[in-house]
């Protein structure tokens, strides 16, 4: 089953699946070459970076649940400008 979005919802989640890579990416990088203190706000922005990007996600998933009547209890993914259900 595949459900046709707009563009401009397709791109929030793509961007926000990529924000979302990057901070879980930062989070792994083990910050060699910073003092401890340069690694403690390093860490603690990685950590913010990746609760806020969820937070929006999950926000913008709410979002588009509602505007197209999508079923919660069913797995989507994302390809193109098409959500794929399990």
């Amino acid at each position: 089953m595949s459900i046709e979005i707009e563009k401009q919802d397709s791109d929030i989640l793509l961007l926000l699946s990529n924000k979302i890579s990057c901070a879980r990416l930062a989070l792994r990088n083990p910050a060699s070459g910073f003092s401890e203190e340069e690694k403690k706000f390093y860490w603690q922005a990685s950590i913010d970076a990746l609760g806020q990007y969820q937070w929006l996600y999950n926000d913008e998933w709410k979002r588009i649940t509602k505007k197209y009547n999508l079923e919660p209890e069913k797995k989507y993914w994302l390809r193109e400008d098409k959500l794929y259900a399990e």
